[in-house]
């Protein structure tokens, strides 16, 4: 019987991982790393999203490990500085994901000061000539 990837992610096994996520989908990878990070709350999740991004680098793992570190490990020093990273090179590697956008402005009111309000308003102003109806935007510039 073959191992969950949520084990071979647990004891290190990336490259097997790796591979098992390949055969098996995105779906089952999120569920992994879900499990792992959300749930267990083992920095193992982050440390496979960044095997994986070293080896075939995509605004969409980008955008996993930002998503993981903003709701998994907030808590630890740096991880919202690394959040912002990998929110920003997702942004950079797909310019026309309006989403991955909008998650960038969740890093404007952070503690750290991560995000200048004029970058933020700037930020909104992108988003809303790619989405005029962007809530979230709208909110950022206190157009309701």
């Amino acid at each position: 019987m073959s191992e969950s990837l949520e084990r071979l992610v647990l004891t290190g096994r990336f490259r097997e991982a790796e591979q098992l996520a390949s055969r098996s989908g995105r779906e089952v990878l999120e569920a992994a790393l879900k499990q792992v990070g959300l749930e267990d709350r083992n920095l193992a999740a982050y440390a496979f999203l960044n095997h994986l991004i070293q080896k075939h680098e995509t605004a969409d793992t980008h955008f996993l490990a930002a998503m993981l570190l903003h709701a998994a490990f907030s808590h630890l020093p740096g991880s919202m500085a690394s959040a912002m990273h990998h929110a920003r090179r997702a942004a950079e590697l797909a310019p026309d994901k309006v989403r991955y956008k909008e998650f960038l402005l969740m890093f404007r009111d952070a503690p750290e000061e991560l995000m200048s309000p004029e970058e933020a308003e700037e930020l909104a102003r992108q988003i809303l000539r790619a989405d005029p109806d962007s809530v979230v935007a709208r909110s950022v510039l206190g157009w309701f």
